[in-house]
């Protein structure tokens, strides 16, 4: 997998034509999971992986994470991924899976 934690900045923002080149080496060299989170690159990073993967989303995964600290229900929980889905772009035929939690 790759980890999406940090990309190329230009003038303190993610330089984007950088870090959509690095994405699809990465994938050309046979990555095709995508690790990612809200908070990644100063909130950045689900925009700049969706961006970036767009014209191969149907490939790959790309795993995101919640804040639990804000997490008191299931529906706070949907709520946080209801968030971070439009940043990944999914495919078109995307249907949301069984919800799994992994708490540690």
């Amino acid at each position: 997998g790759y980890g999406c934690m940090r990309f190329p900045r230009k003038m303190g923002l993610i330089d984007m034509k950088a870090t959509e080149e690095q994405i699809l080496l990465a994938y050309s060299k046979g990555i095709n999971y995508f690790d990612t989170a809200p908070y990644y690159c100063h909130h950045g990073s689900e925009a700049a992986i969706g961006k970036a993967l767009a014209p191969i989303r149907d490939k790959v995964y790309i795993s995101t994470k919640c804040d639990l600290s804000k997490v008191t229900s299931a529906d706070d929980y949907e709520a946080s991924l209801d968030r971070s889905l439009p940043n990944t772009r999914p495919a078109a035929s995307y249907t949301m899976p069984p919800m799994t939690t992994y708490w540690w």
